[in-house]
């Protein structure tokens, strides 16, 4: 599999969102998907499965999407702030987690076809999804 690759336009800016950027929000990646913008630059909290691997770090909305490659349905995860807050990080691929950072919906330069990029991971923790 090859990094996800995205080419996306510049937006303009929310002032509203620079004043409230600490603020965790609850998001969902498929309305990252639809509605980038919205959540550029904030900080959110979402579900999915993670893949930690040698050439990506993506989190996909569920297995499925792995399983598939399905890439536009998923966030690629900066491991930088990972690696140094959580030395174990890598124990979270291949689960569901649920993950805060902050979103980053233009500067995906390693995001590929990915809906966008999670950095400056604050939190990450083990899901399990509803059956």
């Amino acid at each position: 599999m090859t990094a996800c690759q995205h080419t996306a336009t510049k937006a303009p800016v929310n002032k509203a969102a620079k004043s409230n950027s600490q603020k965790v929000l609850d998001a969902e990646i498929l309305g990252l998907v639809l509605n980038p913008t919205i959540f550029d630059h904030h900080y959110i909290r979402v579900r999915g499965y993670l893949h930690i691997g040698q050439e990506q770090n993506v989190l996909y909305d569920d297995k499925y999407d792995y399983d598939k490659s399905i890439q536009e349905n998923a966030l690629w995860i900066d491991t930088t702030t990972l690696k140094s807050k959580f030395p174990n990080f890598k124990w979270f691929s291949a689960k569901y987690v649920l993950i805060e950072g902050k979103f980053d919906a233009r500067n995906a330069n390693d995001a590929g076809r990915c809906a966008g990029k999670l950095t400056d991971i604050k939190k990450i923790e083990f899901w399990a999804p509803a059956k």
